[in-house]
């Protein structure tokens, strides 16, 4: 939906080329409105629904990243010294990085004060003021698959600087039987009985688990649940964009005139 939304908001940031003297000339030139409304269309609404559109790429290589990283937790473990575990906790750490500097940019031009009324003086502005809710609707999805995937990477740094343990306390040590690095999915600090995690549920009636999703070995894993979370999140995020369409696109007309 925010690919059909991002031609149509192209015809906006466009600007027509003079015809070529020697050519014939075209029979249809397009003429782009210059209204407060059409401003703030072009250089706020426009760019928050490209930046939100690349964000939704970005999301989804964290998805991706998430099920290689499910697979290398299974595959690599106790080999290789979990190099493949570390590599794609890194790339995890790149797109967690992409994602919240793309969602801060939205978020910023969304929270324009000068361009975005707080109190709405005739229909542009209403109109205007609709179309960002609509969009900051999506921006807040997609920053709910953001905060999973950023916990995500947090944990395991957690665990990386756990794993180091005490140096002095290393150099003292008598036993010979080293202990176990801190995996993700292992308890940081010791709890004095087992809190079950909430429930939820989904159009459907029941939350899908990463086995019943997936149906496989991977997918069972710390990390795949993680990954089953983020798909959740991803239909959300769906859903929200279903609702561009039709707050966007009357902007797109009502600023192009041919």
């Amino acid at each position: 939906m925010l690919e059909y939304i991002a031609t149509l908001s192209l015809l906006l940031a466009q600007v027509p080329t003079p015809p070529n003297p020697s050519s014939a000339p075209p029979k249809t030139i397009i003429r782009i409105r210059s209204t407060p409304f059409c401003t703030v269309f072009r250089e706020n609404v426009f760019f928050a629904v490209q930046g939100l559109r690349i964000n939704d790429l970005v999301i989804d290589q964290g998805r991706a990243v998430l099920a290689k990283w499910a697979y290398d937790s299974v595959v690599d473990a106790g080999r290789f010294g979990g190099a493949s575990r570390k590599m794609d906790q890194y790339q995890l750490g790149q797109v967690v990085n992409q994602a919240a500097r793309n969602l801060e940019r939205v978020h910023a031009l969304l929270n324009d004060s000068d361009r975005f009324p707080a109190t709405p003086q005739n229909d542009a502005d209403r109109d205007l003021l609709a179309v960002k809710a609509t969009l900051q609707t999506v921006a807040d999805s997609q920053e709910r698959s953001l905060n999973i995937l950023s916990g995500t990477y947090e944990t395991t740094a957690l665990y990386a600087l756990l794993s180091l343990g005490n140096g002095a306390a290393e150099a003292l040590k008598t036993s010979s039987t080293p202990e176990k690095s801190p995996e993700l999915g292992d308890p940081v600090f010791s709890t004095p009985s087992y809190i079950p995690p909430p429930s939820a549920s989904n159009s459907h009636g029941s939350l899908p688990t990463a086995a019943s999703a997936h149906g496989s070995l991977f997918a069972s894993t710390p990390i795949g649940k993680v990954q089953t979370a983020v798909v959740i999140t991803q239909r959300m995020t769906g859903s929200a964009e279903d609702r561009v369409g039709a707050a966007v696109t009357p902007g797109v007309e009502r600023c192009s005139l041919h």
